[in-house]
């Protein structure tokens, strides 16, 4: 209900009617579009998920078969996918609540031949004493990271790759990166596995044939085991 201009006068009795019914009301689903970064959420009860184990591997069913899912794997896979789709705009770069500075061991001449690359990464510094850099933001990537580490490592690693920024050479650096000590996380909840277990659902062809990403558990000998008793 929006009041009148010039003052406020009380709603009529059909509009608080209105008012309560949006109250009582159930909220409709809304799919979001893949543009958003998002899809609506398939109906997946022929795969419910059963349990979290050591805070990494999936358990799930179908039918009568049971699967185990490498969340490592789904996620690299995820980050992967959505790096690489991310050349022409660059990562997005999340801001520090407290700046952090950092021993690079490389000139600031260094930083700017690879601003171009640096800037489409989603790293954002300022320049401090010479090997020295103020951490401003980073990518969503390296925001739960021991950034003393994953930073000096990141720009080892572009070290090797020529200055002149192309699709294949950031491919070929992500595909890498990723695989670098300490990015990808090894322990999950059980909300961010029912995440990852969705995304996989939605944004990966055949991946119930994916023996990388999860892989069915053979129950045969302990069926046997069972029947004999």
């Amino acid at each position: 209900y929006s009041a009148p201009t010039g003052g406020y006068s009380s709603p009529s009795g059909s509009q608080l009617r209105s008012y309560g019914q949006l109250l009582t009301s159930e909220l409709p689903s809304i799919p979001v579009s893949r543009e958003a970064g998002s899809v609506a959420a398939p109906d997946n009860s022929d795969w419910p998920v059963l349990r979290l184990i050591q805070q990494r591997y999936l358990l799930s069913a179908q039918d009568d078969t049971l699967y185990l899912s490498d969340l490592v794997a789904i996620q690299s896979l995820q980050w992967l996918t959505q790096c690489n789709a991310s050349f022409n705009e660059g990562l997005i770069a999340q801001p520090l609540l407290i700046p952090q500075r950092l021993d690079i061991a490389r000139p600031h001449e260094w930083l700017a031949e690879y601003g171009s690359w640096l800037q489409k990464l989603g790293l954002r510094y300022n320049t401090h004493k010479n090997q020295q850099i103020i951490i401003q933001a980073v990518p969503a990537l390296l925001r739960q990271t021991d950034m003393a580490s994953t930073i000096p490592a990141m720009l080892s690693l572009l070290e090797r790759y020529p200055v002149a920024l192309s699709h294949q050479e950031w491919h070929s650096f992500i595909a890498t990166w990723l695989k670098l000590p300490g990015l990808i996380p090894h322990h999950y909840s059980m909300d961010s596995a029912r995440s990852l277990w969705l995304w996989l659902q939605q944004n990966v062809a055949d991946w119930q044939n994916n023996t990388q990403l999860m892989r069915s558990v053979d129950l045969t000998n302990i069926l046997e085991v069972f029947s004999r008793d």
